[in-house]
């Protein structure tokens, strides 16, 4: 038997977030302070 066996399966999820750096994010988090909203939100 090996360390594998047949059927058995690896399941990889990976997600990126790049919203939250550079110019879009500092848009958001600008757009925030202008309408009195958390400065977070949306991030």
């Amino acid at each position: 038997m090996t360390a594998r066996d047949a059927g058995d399966r690896i399941v990889l999820v990976c997600a990126i977030d790049n919203l939250t750096k550079g110019a879009s994010g500092a848009a958001i988090q600008n757009m925030n302070v202008m309408f009195g909203l958390p400065q977070t939100a949306g991030l």
